[in-house]
Formats: structure tokens, sequence, C-alpha cells
């Protein structure tokens, strides 16, 4: 008996669930549904009256009601939530890429500036080999840390957020025109 069966499946309903329902025990409303067993009059009846109300549009989800009217302010409110935790994290994403990226010029300049000075001009300006080994160490090490996949991770996360906030934008908007 698949009809019985989908129906209550179409109610996300357990056979437990039915047979309480309906005043009856799980495995006789199991025994129901196999067509192996009647149900009682009682509970016959009580069946065909839920049929009939879930079949003849009485259970329409209307906008109005408070369950869904609650479930719709708690999804704007999660997704406004959301964008603006997206806003704040591209913020700070602008912020860390704006920085890497002045480091890292920085770091460029001084590279080509110990370059000229190790370039030997006159003996009386040299600068001591120890100290431009000192510079040019100290030049590098930041020059990794600022090195441009760095700046490429931060590209792409900021990238992504502003993707991510597309599609926020997107739900809210759908969210709040259904509401309507």
């Amino acid at each position: 008996m698949k009809n019985k069966e989908n129906f209550r499946k179409k109610l996300k309903l357990t056979q437990k669930d039915m047979a309480m329902i309906l005043n009856t025990s799980r495995s006789q409303y199991a025994l129901y549904e196999l067509g192996l067993r009647d149900l009682s009059t009682n509970a016959l009846i009580r069946l065909s009256q839920i049929e009939r109300f879930i079949l003849t549009d009485e259970v329409s989800i209307s906008k109005e009601s408070k369950n869904v009217e609650t479930q719709e302010l708690i999804k704007n409110k999660f997704l406004t939530d959301v964008l603006k935790d997206n806003e704040f994290r591209q913020i700070r994403c602008k912020r860390k890429l704006d920085r890497l990226q002045k480091d890292y010029e920085a770091t460029c300049k001084q590279i080509i500036l110990i370059d000229f000075l190790s370039e030997p001009t006159d003996i009386k300006y040299a600068i001591h080999p120890g100290a431009l080994k000192i510079l040019k160490d100290k030049a590098e090490k930041e020059f990794n840390e600022n090195a441009p996949l760095q700046i490429l991770k931060l590209q792409l996360q900021e990238e992504l957020l502003q993707q991510e906030e597309l599609i926020l934008s997107r739900l809210l908007n759908e969210s709040k025109a259904t509401k309507l």
C-alpha cells in the first residue's frame, strides 16, 4: 500500500507519529500500510479527515503565519549579521593588503638602495661590509614576509569577500521581496 506510505511521508511523519495521531499501535499502523490489516473505524475516520484536510488546500502555508514570519525575521537577521561581518572582514583585508603592499614597495626600495651602496665608489664614504650584510639580510627577510604570494593571497581573499557580499545582498533582497 505505497499510497498510504507516501501520504505519511509527504507529511514527514513516522509510522509511530501516525499511530499516535490515529490512536493505534505502530505495528498495527505498519500492517495497515502493508495492506495486511485494517485500522479501527475511529482510526479510519480520523485518517480520512486528515487526508481530506491536506488535499483540500486548507493547509496552505501563508506568509501571515506566525511561524513563517518568525523564521523570515530570523533569516533576515542572520543575513544582515553575516553581511555586516563580511563588511568588517573586507575592511580588515583591505587595510592589511594596503599595508603589505606599502611594506613590499619599501622593501624593494631598500634592496635597490643596499645594492647601490654596495657598489664601490669612494672608499672614504664606503659603508662597512658587515653593516651592508645586516641591512641586506633584514631587507630580504622583510621581502620574504611581504612577498607577492602573500599579497596575492590577500587579493584573492578580498575578491572572495566581495563575491560573498554580492550573494548575501541578493539573498537578503530576495528575502525582503518575498515578505512584501
